[in-house]
């Protein structure tokens, strides 16, 4: 006697799960923003949540290795140009991306594109990320501590970057 003798099969549909989202493009929003240690070296992690259509709900993680210290390195400077052309992405402009926090980024609304890797087709990396809707971003990225001049205040100066 098998483990499934028994069972009626028929009517059940076979699901093929493969690895990750299907290449595609996808309405998404950053769920989350963190670094994580691995045996290679501290990277940063993106995670995507797909908020519409048959996908939502499914998450995708972008990792980007982090260049500790100085970027001496050609390739240490690429993944810092990455990073930088990856903030601009998401709304965060070139000034305030050395105080960036993942508050000022989680809950950002987006479009992103899967596609699958060179070497191993079987996983999708990202190879766009596309803001959908302006008033999504952060408030100029204006960081969560700062607070916005009354229109009392319309006749001085406030950087709220300072």
């Amino acid at each position: 006697m098998g483990l499934f003798d028994g069972l009626e099969d028929s009517f059940v549909d076979v699901v093929e799960f493969g690895v990750g989202l299907p290449a595609n493009t996808y309405e998404a929003m950053v769920s989350d923003v963190t670094t994580e240690q691995k045996d290679s070296g501290l990277y940063l992690v993106i995670t995507y949540a797909v908020t519409a259509g048959p996908m939502k709900g499914k998450t995708h993680k972008e990792f980007q290795k982090m260049v500790v210290g100085r970027a001496t390195t050609e390739k240490d400077q690429k993944t810092l140009q990455f990073i930088k052309t990856r903030l601009l992405s998401l709304g965060i402009p070139a000034d305030r991306q050395n105080t960036v926090e993942p508050d000022d980024i989680v809950g950002v609304e987006v479009a992103i594109t899967l596609v699958p890797q060179k070497d191993k087709p079987q996983y999708n990396n990202i190879s766009r990320v596309v803001l959908i809707n302006q008033s999504s971003t952060p408030v100029l990225a204006l960081p969560k501590s700062a607070s916005v001049p009354s229109t009392s205040d319309a006749g001085t100066k406030v950087d709220p970057f300072a």
